[in-house]
């Protein structure tokens, strides 16, 4: 077989983001949404998902670095600083076709209510995932060890305290956000059947979550939220502490 051939063949063999997207597509269309308008969508899902892997692999590498090893924390810094533009150059470039799609869906008055008042929502500033949910979830004292790793190891990098915990509660709040994420993107790959309304309600929690509030105000280097509290992205800190830790 020519080299050509060969090397064609093995790709597609390989696991990719195209793999996944074929997959979701057709759990779209089953669910009873436009082939067309949810076909680019389902690439950008795939991509997302692909995104989130990447996030809990980086940070759970982060953690695994010796203590006070400043070039292994400026290493997975500037990589972290690639992923987050890497991932807020996603959220702007997909928004337009996941509205599109969502344009398109017999949405509930109250669901449709949710999504368009979500970026105008209070946020609290203090705690990166509501306390009260998380519990219900089971997930608060999972983030609060991992925040907790985080601040301590990041200490150890010679990072101040200020910045090394405002950095580490928006990494634990990425991680999470990702694991939930990837395991909504991930049941939807395994659905025998997916149902229009849990579909349309998955479709709504992403695009509130990564195109209403992690694209502009943290996969970003910040900025105002509607109710006037200003709010710094993970470019931002990260930056901040790869200057404190040279």
């Amino acid at each position: 077989m020519h080299w050509w051939e060969e090397t064609a063949a093995r790709i597609h063999r390989t696991a990719t983001a195209a793999n996944g997207a074929q997959n979701l597509w057709q759990r779209l269309c089953q669910a009873g949404l436009d082939p067309d308008l949810s076909y680019l969508p389902a690439y950008d899902l795939a991509a997302l998902q692909a995104l989130c892997a990447d996030l809990v692999k980086l940070v759970d590498g982060l953690l695994e670095a010796a203590d006070g090893d400043r070039a292994a924390w400026r290493r997975h810094a500037l990589v972290l600083l690639r992923w987050s533009r890497s991932a807020e150059g996603w959220a702007q470039a997909t928004a337009p076709a996941m509205n599109r799609l969502l344009d398109s869906l017999d949405l509930e008055p109250s669901e449709l209510a949710e999504r368009e008042e979500a970026a105008e929502a209070p946020q609290t500033g203090a705690d990166p995932l509501p306390a009260e949910q998380a519990k219900l979830d089971g997930r608060y004292r999972h983030w609060h060890l991992l925040y907790e790793r985080l601040d301590l190891k990041l200490s150890s990098m010679g990072i101040e305290e200020r910045t090394g915990r405002a950095l580490a509660r928006t990494l634990a709040r990425l991680y999470e956000e990702c694991l939930v994420t990837f395991r909504l993107l991930a049941g939807l790959g395994r659905e025998a059947s997916p149902r229009y309304g849990a579909t349309v309600r998955l479709l709504l929690q992403i695009n509130t979550s990564w195109h209403f509030d992690l694209g502009p105000y943290v996969l970003g280097p910040g900025q105002a939220r509607p109710d006037g509290v200003s709010a710094i992205g993970l470019p931002s800190w990260l930056l901040l502490a790869l200057r404190e830790a040279d």
